[in-house]
């Protein structure tokens, strides 16, 4: 057999994706019962990152930190809570921010402000993940650096606050907001804005 690192285990000589007679000192010989030591070897990590996977997917109750079958959300659907640690709390009225107060009333004084703490972490954390899927923070579509993106009234995330200028992103259209950072641009500058608009956008110019 030879070790080949295209499967990442030994194969048979014949099996191998390279020519063995180019490195004859390659072969080795071991018995025929290491092709299935790997492969079950192979099965069993398959099913650890499996069971991973599961555990990671599971939802998180917000309240004490703790993996647990099902939760409900609170209203903008960042914080949670199962049903043991609700107390019936009625979360359809409740956002995250009035969540982390009532969480942190729970506690004892000395506790609170790490309880507060602890869950405004988590909450920023959420917030940025949802950003950053939805494309809200990234790389900006005009500079190319990693910031907030600014969003147009119709939903296009079209520049960050550096390119905007101080323009009113949020309540244009994605065309009014083009013609908006146009005018705000030198003459002799213009064109190459223009050209970096219509690369990334190019319905807009």
């Amino acid at each position: 057999m030879v070790y080949d690192g295209y499967y990442g285990g030994f194969v048979p000589v014949e099996s191998a994706s390279f020519d063995v007679s180019l490195d004859p000192e390659a072969i080795i010989l071991l018995p025929e019962s290491t092709l299935d030591t790997q492969r079950a070897a192979a099965e069993s990590l398959g099913r650890r990152e499996e069971t991973r996977a599961a555990r990671r997917a599971r939802p998180r109750c917000d309240a004490r930190n703790h993996v647990v079958k099902a939760v409900t959300r609170a209203t903008d659907g960042l914080l949670a809570l199962c049903d043991d640690c609700s107390d019936h709390l009625d979360l359809s009225t409740m956002d995250s921010p009035a969540l982390d107060d009532f969480l942190a009333s729970r506690v004892n004084e000395h506790q609170q402000a790490k309880q507060r703490r602890t869950l405004e972490r988590r909450l920023s954390a959420r917030r940025h993940e949802l950003e950053v899927a939805a494309g809200g923070i990234g790389h900006c579509p005009l500079c190319e650096r990693f910031r907030r993106i600014l969003q147009t009234r119709d939903g296009v995330h079209l520049a960050c606050r550096a390119c905007a200028g101080g323009a009113p992103i949020g309540e244009l259209d994605a065309r009014a907001a083009v013609r908006t950072l146009v005018d705000q641009r030198s003459p002799a500058s213009r064109p190459v804005f223009l050209a970096r608009v219509a690369h990334r956008f190019p319905s807009l110019v």
